[in-house]
């Protein structure tokens, strides 16, 4: 898998509501970057669309609201794996706090999936002991060590070849 992106994403699940002037619409969202974020939704609007959106990176904080345009649209499929869904550009961050928040959080679980690895590859972790951290990490529930393990590697690999290409 070759990365061509200017930021790396991670897992990220959440409720996500986005609107036009004419209606809201909501979704759950996938993966995240500072960039911006993908969402699982089956109300999809066309590419360049401007919409508000709305999503938290925590419950603890306050919801972040940003300017977006949808850059990607993926229409539904019979692959049971492909996950139907729009790619929200952020624009407009206008908020240097905002911008922030979002960096300071994906760098944060950036440090979670390095930990992840460490501890992954130091033996045979009860995967129970781990449910609040990989919780913390937004990702899917795992029941096999080793997938795990593959799914954290291949992240990790995503994140370093966005950072060789800058």
């Amino acid at each position: 898998m070759i990365e061509n992106r200017r930021n790396y994403r991670i897992p990220f699940r959440t409720k996500f509501v986005f609107g036009t002037e004419e209606k809201v619409y909501s979704g759950n969202s996938i993966n995240i970057s500072a960039g911006g974020i993908f969402i699982s939704c089956l109300d999809l609007l066309p590419r360049e669309t401007s919409c508000k959106v709305l999503f938290q990176l925590s419950p603890t904080e306050a919801p972040i609201s940003i300017n977006a345009l949808i850059k990607r649209v993926s229409q539904s499929t019979t692959d049971p794996e492909h996950i139907p869904g729009l790619g929200f550009q952020f624009v407009g961050l206008g908020h240097e706090e905002v911008k922030l928040r979002i960096e300071d959080f994906m760098e944060e679980n950036r440090k979670n999936f390095e930990v992840a690895a460490t501890i992954l590859s130091s033996g045979e972790p009860d995967l129970g002991s781990l449910t609040d951290f990989l919780t913390r990490m937004h990702l899917p529930d795992f029941q096999d060590l080793g997938e795990l393990r593959m799914y954290v590697e291949r992240i990790l690999r995503s994140i370093e070849l966005v950072d060789a290409q800058h």
